[in-house]
């Protein structure tokens, strides 16, 4: 099967779905609760760092407490899900129609970095899951169709 340049940011964007998708229901955490280990999948992960970091955020902005470095970073971390739907919305909406948006390479890479990052916020006794592994290959992929597709766009400016 061969896929032209212009078509290969289509490839990787539907990976990069299918791989975030996937990341959500696999294990992504190793936690204890108590004395019994507890591995938590994507999507659970993704809800306590939102959450977490959310009051975090709201308390040190408020005045109740400081801010907690090991619940903000995992809270950017997973901002990042909200920026990979709003890259996909924007590689969607392009079409070969309008241009991309100038920011969203940049936006994009900041995400994945966001995701890199994410685990040095695990308290101790915490691990990575391969469920985060596959969630970050998403990210890498999203970018990789981000890059493919502002090539194309270059190449059909000529």
């Amino acid at each position: 099967m061969k896929v032209d340049a212009c078509h290969t940011h289509k490839v990787l964007l539907i990976l990069a779905i299918v791989l975030l998708v996937g990341s959500l229901f696999m294990p992504a955490v190793q936690g204890s609760y108590g004395k019994q280990p507890v591995a938590l999948p994507g999507w659970s992960a993704m809800l306590f760092s939102l959450v977490a970091g959310a009051g975090t955020l709201d308390d040190a902005l408020t005045g109740i407490a400081s801010l907690k470095p090991a619940y903000l970073l995992p809270f950017l971390a997973a901002l990042a899900n909200l920026n990979f739907i709003v890259t996909v919305a924007c590689l969607h909406r392009r079409q070969g129609r309008s241009s991309l948006p100038r920011w969203l390479p940049l936006a994009t890479l900041c995400g994945l970095i966001l995701a890199i990052v994410s685990p040095f916020a695990l308290e101790r006794g915490e691990t990575v899951r391969p469920g985060f592994y596959v969630w970050l290959l998403a990210h890498a992929c999203l970018v990789a169709a981000v890059v493919s597709a502002r090539n194309a766009q270059h190449m059909t400016h000529r």
